[in-house]
């Protein structure tokens, strides 16, 4: 990506080539840059962030018998209000995906533990979201979004693989995601890959430094993450945050609502 001097050019900079390509890879630090604009000395809740990873309930969800997992899942809605974003906690629900776009693990009802509001009110999750979302209305404007948080651990160990992306290479069904890397330990492998609508590759490389994300046109490309393998004989892990950005299709009730910035 080139280099660029103000917060609103990174953005369109950003916004422009998920339109052109469908997808943009930023660096730790120009998310940092778009996160800090959000949260001034965003750097120093970095450390208290990192700590709810370690509590991360154990997904029971999955098909393939692996215990590598550990997630949470929250639904919020955003809605544009006097020119600010207005978040909304959604109740609960399980989280859902067919067949179609999870041969895994699609086609039942997955119940999880959601980040609570104390989690949700900390300072990195107020500033993911306010960023996200500007660079979301950089690239396609609307007065609302669904938003879907998925805080996930892939674990490994030695001579057990972990896998971010058990399903393969896929789509997950919504308009735009954000795949953000909060932090691997030691962990060689987990190399992130996108492929266009024919399955042809157009960018391939691990995601290695905090913060540092992929924007993507899930309407367009195809996505996957290679096996986790522990590094140096010891335990590994790789933390990744999941957002998930759809039009909305309906109105729930919503409640515990936080603005933007």
């Amino acid at each position: 990506m080139p280099a660029t001097t103000h917060i609103e050019d990174l953005r369109q900079t950003i916004a422009a080539l998920v339109k052109q390509q469908g997808y943009a890879h930023v660096s730790s630090n120009n998310a940092i840059r778009l996160l800090a604009e959000a949260i001034p000395g965003i750097e120093q809740h970095l450390p208290s962030y990192l700590e709810q990873w370690d509590h991360l309930p154990q997904d029971r969800f999955m098909a393939d018998g692996g215990l590598y997992r550990y997630r949470r899942f929250n639904c919020l809605g955003a809605e544009r209000r006097d020119g600010q974003m207005l978040f909304t906690s959604q109740p609960q629900r399980p989280f859902y995906q067919s067949t179609e776009f999870n041969t895994l693990n699609g086609g039942i009802e997955r119940i999880y533990e959601g980040l609570d509001e104390q989690d949700l009110a900390h300072p990195v999750y107020r500033a993911l979201l306010a960023a996200s979302s500007r660079i979301i209305d950089a690239l396609h404007p609307a007065p609302a979004w669904d938003i879907e948080l998925h805080p996930i651990r892939t674990a490994c160990a030695p001579g057990c693989a972990g896998e971010p992306t058990p399903e393969g290479i896929h789509q997950d069904g919504v308009d735009y995601f954000f795949a953000i890397l909060i932090h691997r330990q030691n962990v060689e492998g987990g190399v992130s890959e996108l492929q266009d609508e024919h399955h042809a590759q157009v960018w391939q490389a691990p995601l290695l430094n905090s913060m540092e994300f992929l924007l993507v046109d899930d309407r367009r490309m195809y996505h996957g993450v290679s096996s986790c393998l522990a590094a140096n004989n010891a335990p590994g892990w790789r933390d990744a945050l999941i957002l998930n950005y759809r039009l909305p299709k309906g109105a729930p009730s919503r409640h515990a609502s936080w603005q933007q910035g």
